[in-house]
């Protein structure tokens, strides 16, 4: 059984935190230019931890949109950098590093199944 915890979507990415028996699976899904959307997805054991990976996965993708763009990037850059060094300590403190590969993707294949 999962939970949905957080959802988000802003131009071209769909994000989400569902929480499940094995911790925290987050989510960021980002449309291709065929329109297909791939996912990108990690894993934390506890909440904090997650919200804190989103918020930087979300800035990095603002980033990543405004310098393909050509807009400036300074503010950014900086908010990407804290969010990150946050993000960093917070799993140093909580001693949750996130989990990605063959448990993430087993993982995602069980919900898929159960929302078919």
């Amino acid at each position: 059984m999962a939970d949905l915890v957080r959802s988000e979507a802003d131009g071209d990415h769909r994000y989400r935190i569902t929480r499940t028996h094995q911790g925290y699976l987050i989510t960021s899904r980002s449309k291709n230019e065929l329109g297909l959307y791939l996912a990108c997805e990690w894993l934390h054991r506890t909440p904090e931890a997650a919200n804190a990976c989103l918020d930087a996965i979300i800035c990095f993708n603002a980033l990543w949109r405004a310098m393909t763009k050509g807009y400036p990037t300074e503010a950014l850059l900086q908010k990407s950098e804290g969010l990150n060094a946050a993000h960093s300590q917070l799993c140093q403190q909580l001693d949750d590093s996130p989990l990605v590969g063959q448990e993430v993707k087993a993982l995602r294949a069980k919900f898929e199944e159960a929302d078919a």
